[in-house]
């Protein structure tokens, strides 16, 4: 072939080039590496009066790489809250613990399917009622997070932005202690740093400001920290109230404990042990304290902003990367 030839064939090549559609992007997983994606999460906070109703939006942003697949996003109400089961649950959510004692929060899970570019969120609205034993104004909380759906084949590199407390506000006025025996309890904890696999244990310290005792005995709730379960066995007069090998899903331990009289402070230890590739840093639980049998047995709490407590757990398990062969 002539060099004329030759030159007249790469101009037709090179003006090909130019006109042919350009090859398809990139898939995100491609993008962030097989199986690997980041997601975020955060919670509005939200304010509503006693035995009022409100929304609680949660947020799940992508990260680097974006998101295709299915999330799973576990909620639990604040202390004294439930779901208002008058309304539906988000699209995709179902109740996986229905609990009409406020004392003991309820438990949703939600299976999520959802295609994200990078910075692009979905939300689900949780529909909230403030039950009448919100006796107190001010803060209460509640927790929730988020994780690509177990079994999957996908991993999110950093579980540690994936939850969050969920907080609500509750507004003015202070509502009237009913009449009664008065007591006054307040609960405070100690959590030792955990490791993957390695048993501990919450301490609760609670104790009854007075001025009369609690007849009944005292009630105990603990909500453990995602990915922390409860190990071995439990104290006397504690059981098991929600028990799920899924670390996405918190385990609740309820206590029925002796009754206290006023000025005496007790403690009891809830086993527990940190479930493998945790979030690292803080992870938090949620525990409460409250006369047994509330107000049947003429037991009447005057004040409740100081019967629940955050209970933030620390995982100090080195990084993979960091740990020895």
């Amino acid at each position: 072939m002539s060099r004329v030839g030759i030159a007249a064939m790469a101009g037709v090549v090179a003006i090909a080039a130019l006109v042919s559609p350009p090859s398809p992007p990139r898939t995100m997983a491609a993008r962030s590496g097989a199986g690997v994606v980041n997601l975020s999460f955060r919670i509005d906070s939200a304010t509503a009066p006693r035995e009022g109703t409100v929304v609680q939006r949660l947020h799940v942003r992508a990260g680097d790489g974006g998101f295709t697949g299915t999330a799973a996003v576990t909620y639990v109400t604040p202390m004294y809250v439930n779901i208002d089961h008058t309304k539906a649950l988000p699209a995709g959510c179902a109740m996986r613990l229905d609990e009409p004692d406020p004392t003991i929060p309820e438990v949703v899970t939600c299976r999520v399917a959802e295609r994200l570019d990078v910075g692009e969120e979905f939300t689900l609205d949780m529909p909230l009622v403030v039950t009448s034993l919100a006796r107190f104004t001010g803060r209460t909380r509640g927790m929730a997070m988020v994780a690509p759906v177990a079994g999957s084949g996908v991993t999110d590199v950093n579980l540690s932005d994936n939850w969050e407390f969920a907080q609500l506000r509750i507004l003015p006025p202070a509502p009237v202690t009913p009449p009664g025996r008065p007591v006054d309890l307040y609960v405070t904890h100690q959590v030792p740093a955990l490791m993957d696999r390695v048993p501990g244990a919450v301490a609760f310290q609670y104790g009854n400001k007075g001025p009369k005792m609690d007849g009944g005995g005292t009630h105990l709730t603990f909500v453990t920290p995602f990915y922390v379960n409860h190990h071995g066995v439990l104290p006397p007069g504690c059981k098991m109230r929600l028990t799920d090998a899924d670390p996405l899903v918190p385990e609740i331990v309820t206590c029925t404990l002796p009754p206290l009289p006023p000025g005496l402070t007790r403690s009891v230890s809830i086993p527990v042990i940190l479930v493998a590739n945790a979030p690292e840093g803080q992870i938090g639980g949620l525990g409460l304290v409250a006369p047994a049998t509330a107000e049947r047995s003429g037991a009447t709490e005057t004040w409740r902003i100081d019967n629940f407590v955050v209970v933030n757990a620390l995982n100090i398990t080195p990084p993979a990367h960091q740990r020895p062969l």
